[in-house]
């Protein structure tokens, strides 16, 4: 299925008003822009490859944001906890050199939200907040997806819902890919309907599989990917 109206849309709002309305492309949700809104072009993004700076993990979503006839849009917030088990205290300086140092010495001292952004039902602008998955610190998180806003796929037109956040704790290591499937869900049976975003940590047995066969991913050799943590693996 092709998703070129939503992206032709929220580029030609881009253009007339030179506002980041990308986030609805982000690759987390439903694959690269370009690679389902191009000429029959397929945009294969590499995951997994080496990072620059080591010393971070790299957050990767993998889902679909339709559900019945219904697309659900989301955002995520994590917020570090915690250290991994068994390992040392982080340098949290190294990543924040500015930190307080009453926030340093504990291990809550990082958070990021990403996806896409709240609509303001007066403009129908979306919250600008950073669409591309993260690539934090390591240690254990808290994860909390909020659904952001609903659509059947006409721009500009969006439903009434109620949702409760959901949340979950990953692990994120250091040069080690997190993977995160995104699941949708609604209840069309309350009204306004309910709808939410359930996220789960894939480990390697179950992720590798997923994103072998994505058209829009190219696997480097070179991935690892992070195991979830105990208390949140399935």
């Amino acid at each position: 299925m092709c998703y070129q109206h939503l992206c032709k849309a929220r580029i030609a709002l881009i253009t007339a008003l030179a506002l980041p309305f990308l986030g609805a492309c982000t690759i987390g949700q439903m694959g690269n822009c370009g690679a389902f809104c191009g000429k029959g072009t397929v945009v294969r993004n590499e995951v997994g490859a080496p990072q620059v700076d080591t010393g971070k993990g790299q957050i990767l979503g993998l889902g679909h944001p339709k559900k019945q006839e219904y697309w659900i849009w989301s955002r995520r917030t994590i917020e570090r906890i915690a250290e991994l088990p068994g390992q040392p205290k982080t340098d949290p300086l190294r990543y924040i050199p500015n930190l307080p140092a009453d926030q340093a010495r504990s291990s809550q001292w990082y958070t990021t939200t990403w996806g896409n952004g709240k609509i303001d039902t007066k403009t129908n602008l979306e919250e600008s907040i950073p669409a591309k998955d993260p690539s934090p610190p390591p240690g254990l998180y808290r994860l909390t997806s909020q659904v952001s806003f609903i659509d059947k796929g006409e721009f500009n037109k969006y439903l009434p819902f109620q949702g409760k956040p959901r949340t979950t704790t990953i692990s994120v290591e250091a040069g080690k890919t997190t993977v995160l499937s995104y699941r949708t869900g609604v209840e069309t049976s309350t009204t306004p309907i309910t709808a939410w975003v359930d996220v789960v940590q894939l480990g390697r047995a179950e992720a590798l599989p997923l994103m072998y066969k994505n058209p829009n991913y190219l696997v480097s050799p070179h991935i690892q990917i992070a195991e979830p943590p105990m208390a949140a693996a399935h």
